[in-house]
C-alpha cells in the first residue's frame, strides 16, 4: 500500500466516512490490517502531527512542506536548513557580523528555492 493510498484512507477516516470496506472485512487478514494500522500511525505522525520544535533553518526553508513528496526536495531542504543553522552559530555581534550572517542565510534560502524549482521542474 502506497503512502498516498494511506493518506487518502486517513482523510476518509478524519472526514467520518469510516474505513474502506476491504479494510474491515476484505481479504487483508490480521497481519495486513496490523501493517495498515502501523502505516496509518506513521503517516499521521509524519504528515499531520508534527509538533517537534523546528530550528531556525528548518523554519526558514519550511522543511515540512513538500507536497510532491520528492526525496531530493527533502534532502535539499534539510541540507539548506543545516547550513542556515551553522551560520546562526557563528559567534560575535556588532561590527557588521549580524548583517553578514543574515546575507549568508538569505543566500542559502534563495539557493534552496532555485534548487527545489529545478528538482521539481516539469513534474
Amino acid at each position: 500500500m502506497t503512502e498516498k493510498e494511506i493518506k487518502e484512507i486517513y482523510e476518509e477516516l478524519l472526514a467520518g466516512r469510516g474505513a474502506p470496506r476491504e479494510y474491515i472485512i476484505g481479504p487483508l487478514g490480521a497481519k495486513a490490517r496490523q501493517a495498515f494500522d502501523e502505516a496509518i500511525e506513521e503517516a499521521c505522525k509524519k504528515h499531520f502531527m508534527n509538533t517537534q520544535e523546528q530550528t531556525l533553518g528548518e523554519s526558514r526553508v519550511r522543511v515540512s512542506f513538500n507536497p510532491s513528496e520528492d526525496s531530493i526536495v527533502d534532502q535539499i531542504k534539510r541540507d539548506t536548513a543545516a547550513l542556515i543553522d551553522k551560520v546562526d552559530t557563528i559567534p560575535g555581534v556588532g561590527g557588521g557580523i549580524n548583517r553578514l550572517k543574515a546575507l549568508a542565510q538569505t543566500a542559502y534560502e534563495e539557493a534552496a528555492m532555485w534548487a527545489v524549482k529545478a528538482a521539481t521542474y516539469g513534474k
